[in-house]
């Protein structure tokens, strides 16, 4: 049986052509919804706690990154949030969001800074790959729980102002 390293797949064009469709699908206008905003928090939040628990179970350094990084999307999702457009579509009066290509450009930045750290921190040894693993996930999550919250926020702000006309 052939075993397939996960370093193969993220070192590959294929996946940077996937990131690079992602980032540029965060361009288009997208109706705004609840279930929209939640899902996708939910589903990550689901498939990240049993990465936070191996981390946290193997001692207070781990748990303490783990919430260091955790903190750090939080910020950024702030940040990234404030930079999303969230307007009233005239023709048929739905909310809508859309990335701007700041958004975009952080975004790859940040993918790309993700990824070349994982591969230094982890071929040094200075930390194991389970540990950088939570990190970058608790980053990840917190960056979209933040950000879903901004857009939230805006959503509300414009159902109510579209409500009153």
């Amino acid at each position: 049986m052939v075993v397939v390293s996960p370093d193969v797949f993220l070192n590959s064009d294929a996946f940077l052509f996937l990131i690079l469709i992602i980032l540029l699908l965060q361009l288009r206008e997208r109706k705004v919804s609840m279930a929209r905003l939640l899902i996708m928090p939910i589903i990550m939040t689901m498939l990240s706690i049993p990465f936070f628990y191996i981390t946290a179970s193997s001692g207070w350094f781990g748990f303490s990154l783990v919430i260091l990084g955790l903190l750090v999307g939080l910020m950024l999702g702030v940040f990234l949030g404030s930079l999303m457009e969230v307007k009233l579509r005239e023709e048929d009066g739905k909310i809508v969001m859309k990335g701007s290509i700041l958004v975009v450009l952080l975004w790859g930045i940040i993918i790309i800074i993700k990824i070349l750290s994982k591969n230094y921190l982890n071929e040094n040894h200075i930390l194991g790959l389970d540990i950088l693993t939570s990190i970058f996930l608790a980053i990840t999550l917190g960056t979209m729980i933040s950000r879903r919250v901004i857009i939230y926020q805006r959503y509300r702000k414009k159902n109510k102002f579209n409500s009153r006309t």
